[in-house]
């Protein structure tokens, strides 16, 4: 896959700077509600200790990286470093161009290709299934799922741009464990995934595409979802439906039907995000004594539509006064909508989708309708 060339790039020059220094994929990347064209790639550094433990050596490494990655503008478009005090990292954007087989490299001057040279094999044509000899091997966690959500874009999104957040994981960097978490909750609610899919879609179309532009985080993204589909379990709990019998793909569709309604009516009408704190529930124990516990202790606590944390809430959550706020079920105390200051905007979107839904026939297709714009032109191409 074309994502999974530019992950091996990155290693690449990741490496000719720290020979010990690795990268690891996080986010939706490795989750089923990948969307090319509308999801982000988010990679984490893994530096030595004396770099992670200073906070200008790891803006230094960024910036080393930044420059290194700037000497590759056949596929590298734009690279700004961000230098928070909280999470510093760079924001990259690629060409459209990385993705498509470039001329023929020139004699190879040495064993070692120069530093922001893509991986090549065969040629010099970047492969994509890890088989080229002395390419760097994907980071380590779980592969994308094998049946991704494309919206008939096909090749995994080959000649898309791409936006790339690169940080530096530390001890308070808990990316594995909330992808651990989406994986988990997407196994138990099928119906997380082609929801995410196509709000990101749809938020993509309307340039509020992560929150430096003004939208909202995948992660938050997908905790709200998780929340608005459990909510919707909690009041239907013991109720027949009819929605265990019949033909499997009708099912399926009315389930994601509701779901998609569900959400929208939540966060495009009834909750104000502004002065809510959204938490969902505490999703199935894992084996052992420990897990058993901290589920029965998660599963106590209160869940749900809270009112909005302030300063003094809590030891993080001034963080999040002023933007949207969801609790993080991975990191107690954590804000997961953290820079989130458009949610205005976003719940603006969210109450238009319904209003575009509600005024369709009882037979019209909804996905068609929302991933649709002008001129019949799907809004992810």
């Amino acid at each position: 896959r074309a994502v999974d060339m530019l992950i091996r790039t990155l290693n690449a020059i990741v490496q000719s700077l720290s020979p010990t220094a690795t990268v690891e994929v996080f986010g939706s990347f490795p989750t089923a509600s990948w969307v090319p064209g509308a999801s982000n790639l988010d990679i984490a550094l893994s530096l030595p200790e004396p770099v992670i433990a200073d906070p200008q050596k790891k803006l230094d490494a960024l910036n080393s990286l930044a420059v290194a990655l700037r000497a590759s503008p056949h596929w590298v478009n734009e690279v700004n470093v961000v230098p928070s005090a909280f999470r510093p990292l760079i924001l990259l954007n690629t060409h459209s161009a990385f993705f498509q087989p470039p001329p023929p490299p020139q004699a190879a001057q040495g064993p070692r290709p120069p530093p922001g040279a893509p991986p090549t094999a065969n040629g010099g044509s970047p492969t994509a299934n890890g088989d080229a000899a002395g390419a760097p091997p994907l980071p380590p966690g779980p592969p994308p799922p094998g049946a991704s959500v494309g919206f008939g874009l096909g090749n995994g999104g080959v000649g898309l741009p791409l936006e790339v957040a690169i940080s530096i994981k530390g001890k308070d960097h808990k990316g594995a464990a909330a992808m651990k978490f989406l994986r988990q909750a997407e196994n138990e609610y099928p119906a997380l995934a082609p929801v995410l899919a196509v709000q990101k879609a749809y938020l993509a179309n309307r340039g509020l595409r992560g929150v430096y532009k003004g939208g909202i985080g995948s992660y938050s993204r997908a905790l709200m979802a998780l929340h608005s589909m459990q909510q919707a379990a909690s009041k239907s709990a013991g109720a027949e439906d009819g929605s265990g019998a019949g033909d499997d793909d009708a099912r399926d569709a009315k389930i994601l039907g509701e779901s998609l309604l569900s959400f929208l009516e939540m966060y495009g009408h009834t909750v104000d995000l502004t002065k809510a704190s959204i938490k969902v529930h505490a999703l199935k124990p894992g084996k052992g004594k420990k897990a058993a516990e901290a589920h029965e202790a998660a599963r106590k606590a209160d869940w749900g539509v809270l009112p909005a944390s302030t300063s003094g809430d809590g030891p993080r959550a001034a963080m999040g006064s002023g933007t949207l706020q969801v609790q993080d079920p991975t990191q107690t105390g954590n804000n997961a909508g953290i820079g989130c200051f458009g949610v205005v905007g976003v719940q603006t979107a969210f109450k238009d989708q319904l209003k575009q839904l509600m005024a369709l026939p009882a037979d019209a297709s909804l996905l068609q309708h929302l991933l649709t714009g002008a001129a019949g032109k799907v809004c992810v191409v």
